[in-house]
């Protein structure tokens, strides 16, 4: 599912594709945004994930974050979404 960019909704999608080309031309148009917190929305981007259309019987994903995901029972740090559930 492809999300529009500056949206609420904080995960960015490319859907898989054997097309180096498209893969270089996602990552290099990312743009780092900040929710002005330190967590991040992990369990979105793994709920995300999940939806993908796999073709494969085994999965494997690579998450990748700078930041601990929402929820104050995981971390100390200023949260925006502190009592965030679990997926």
């Amino acid at each position: 599912p492809a999300t529009p960019k500056n949206t609420e909704y904080p995960v960015e999608v490319l859907e898989f594709t054997s097309d180096v080309s498209k893969v270089r031309d996602f990552f290099s148009g990312l743009e780092p945004t900040g929710g002005h917190d330190i967590p991040e929305d992990l369990f979105a981007g793994l709920d995300t994930a999940v939806k993908l259309d796999w073709r494969a019987t085994t999965r494997t994903a690579i998450l990748i974050a700078d930041a601990p995901c929402h929820g104050q029972r995981f971390h100390p740090f200023d949260d925006h979404y502190p009592l965030e559930p679990d997926p």
